[in-house]
């Protein structure tokens, strides 16, 4: 288990770092695709905002989820103050899952454009921002349930 959560603490250390340099990059890498279509040059700010927003929920997410571990290490991830950061982590999948939405009708229905890469990226980031609220909410309940349990252990014994 020691093993398990340290190499936890260093994955999410460099999502950390990766979703930062990924936040420098994404007003870059819009300018870039302005370029090839010039049709949509004057989305790259509002774009590149809801990038980096999306980013900045996932980064929540992964502080979230760095509290829980940290947490388990310290023996107390079954305790009120656990539901928390699970709470955190939920919300920050549900923005991010409108913010997808959002820029996905958009795309289709506004501007009518985006091709079928921008499309598919954006329905896997939203089946991906979704699944991790709902499954997070399914743990929040087992968190929560467990944490019931050790308080009605604790005294009784």
């Amino acid at each position: 288990m020691k093993a398990a959560l340290a190499a936890l603490f260093v994955s999410l250390f460099l999502l950390l770092l990766g979703s930062l340099l990924g936040q420098f990059m994404v007003p870059w890498l819009a300018a870039d695709v302005a370029d090839g279509a010039p049709e949509v040059a004057h989305l790259v700010w509002p774009y590149s905002i809801a990038g980096i927003a999306g980013i900045l929920c996932f980064q929540v997410a992964v502080v979230a989820v760095w509290k829980l571990a940290s947490m388990a290490v310290a023996g107390t991830v079954f305790t009120e103050a656990a539901l928390r950061p699970a709470t955190v982590f939920i919300w920050a999948c549900v923005v991010a899952t409108a913010l997808c939405v959002s820029v996905w009708i958009h795309l289709l229905v506004v501007v009518g454009t985006g091709g079928p890469g921008a499309l598919i990226f954006l329905t896997g980031a939203v089946l991906v921002s979704a699944t991790g609220a709902l499954l997070m909410i399914v743990l929040r309940g087992l968190l929560r349930a467990a944490t019931s349990d050790r308080l009605e252990l604790e005294s009784v014994v």
